[in-house]
């Protein structure tokens, strides 16, 4: 009997044993797979923390707050407001507005000037004398030369209902303004 009982305690022995390897390995595997998961997560961690610094930075780079900018002279009124120096170089408004309206009557558009705005060019005497009219046209002359020198349309409800025409239209038109403007051929 005491064969038998060594025999029964060698093989609770064995077994108990093999269940402590058994649960050592699941421990290891555990282990392993528990550090491998805290591994991967550091690594996004990291990865997004980069991801989000770069992206402040760009952010911060191309989003900033814009910087007020100073022209090299203070303040540009001063270098576009009329003088009584570049008055006295320039036509009179008087004489500016009567040959707007002969450019008008010309051209066979209203010549009633209901606005004027002038400025000075920068740098220069030169004054530009610019008409506003009823039928919304702005006719520009420089006070300079006293020569006209731009008119615009600005209505805004103009239908273009001939978009294209022939090459021969177009230099019939060109003709009939250069003759109503006085351009003389050099």
């Amino acid at each position: 009997m005491n064969e038998g009982i060594k025999e029964k305690l060698k093989t609770k022995i064995a077994i108990s044993q093999i269940k402590n390897e058994e649960v050592n390995a699941i421990m290891n595997k555990k282990g392993k797979f528990t550090f491998k998961n805290i591994e991967i997560a550091a690594c996004v961690l990291v990865s997004l923390t980069g991801v989000t610094f770069a992206s402040s930075k760009v952010i911060e780079k191309v989003w900033k707050k814009p910087e007020k900018v100073q022209i090299a002279s203070n303040n540009i009124e001063d270098m576009i407001k009329i003088t009584e120096e570049s008055k006295k170089e320039n036509i009179t408004e008087e004489r500016a507005k009567e040959i707007a309206v002969q450019k008008l009557d010309q051209l066979g558009l209203n010549s009633e000037i209901i606005g004027t705005n002038h400025y000075k060019e920068i740098d220069s005497d030169k004054i530009i004398f610019r008409f506003d009219t009823k039928d919304n046209y702005e006719i520009s002359i420089d006070g300079k030369t006293g020569n006209f020198s731009t008119i615009l349309n600005n209505n805004k409800n103009v239908e273009d209902t001939n978009k294209y025409i022939t090459k021969e239209q177009a230099i019939e038109v060109a003709n009939k303004y250069y003759k109503l403007l006085g351009y003389k051929e050099r």
